[in-house]
């Protein structure tokens, strides 16, 4: 949390707040794995992907089958220029939980980012139908849609996404997507 406060804030303190609680966390317990997935994040997050990798890999190497740790990693393998190994740890986190959301939600993420909406597409509708009530699977949707040209279902995965939490982004591509409609009042 004090991580996702300093991306809004951009107070450093916060990134130190996150360094001293995640390594009280390690010298208490450095075997449990949500210790090495908070590290993990921490890093990753911080610009430290190679760190961030190590991490994933000890919270792998303590719980093999963890998605979030898998995701994390190939997080990590995506900033760290590694996308074709990337790409299989997605699929195999998939693989390894093929009902859990977030996983296809981070794959269309590494798809989208990789200039592959079509295929992000799939993954993003697969996240919405396992969480309906998830604005940001809704709103990546719409981005997906959007950048491949399909005005109409960006309008509609946009407008979802609004219905279950209004944002200023998404009010700005809803804006965006009715101009490209020729809807310049509800634009």
């Amino acid at each position: 949390a004090r991580v996702e406060r300093y991306f809004l804030d951009k107070i450093p303190a916060f990134v130190t707040a996150a360094e001293q609680a995640c390594a009280n966390a390690e010298a208490l317990d450095s075997n449990a794995h949500e210790v090495h997935l908070a590290v993990g994040g921490l890093r990753l997050a911080t610009g430290r992907a190679g760190d961030a990798e190590d991490a994933f890999r000890r919270a792998l190497a303590l719980v093999p089958q963890s998605p979030d740790a898998l995701i994390g990693l190939a997080q990590s393998l995506a900033a760290g220029g590694k996308s074709d190994e990337a790409e299989g740890v997605y699929q195999r986190a998939i693989a390894t939980q093929s009902r859990y959301a977030a996983g296809h939600l981070a794959y269309g993420n590494f798809l989208f980012a990789q200039g592959r909406a079509t295929e992000a597409v799939s993954e993003y509708e697969r996240a919405t139908i396992l969480t309906p009530d998830d604005p940001n699977a809704f709103s990546n949707l719409g981005g997906a849609y959007l950048l491949m040209g399909d005005f109409e279902r960006s309008a509609d995965a946009f407008a979802r996404s609004l219905a279950l939490e209004p944002r200023r982004a998404n009010f700005a591509n809803t804006g965006i997507v009715h101009y490209y409609l020729g809807r310049y009042h509800e634009a």
